[in-house]
């Protein structure tokens, strides 16, 4: 088994950076360096945070209604809200 180097300089990609710091770098990027990149990085993380997770929700809330609609069917077919959730995304 190979040994893991736990001296390796760098933060991890995820989880480093708060919501809140990533925004306000980013708004600062747009201050700074002004320009279309500066301006999609702000949109780009803003959908991330916000958009995509509330999308992903509303999905999960349409999955459960629409199995619990008709249970029994989705309970013959061996198919569970979870599975439905998977197909939808």
């Amino acid at each position: 088994m190979p040994q893991i180097d736990h001296k390796v300089v760098g933060h991890p990609i995820v989880g480093s950076k708060s919501v809140i710091l990533v925004i306000l770098e980013d708004i600062w990027g747009i201050i700074s360096n002004p320009g279309f990149a500066s301006v999609y990085k702000l949109i780009g993380d803003t959908e991330l945070f916000f958009l995509i997770p509330f999308v992903g929700g509303f999905l999960r809330m349409e999955a459960y209604h629409q199995y619990m609609q008709d249970k029994n069917t989705y309970d013959f077919a061996e198919v569970n809200d979870q599975f439905i959730y998977n197909e939808s995304m």
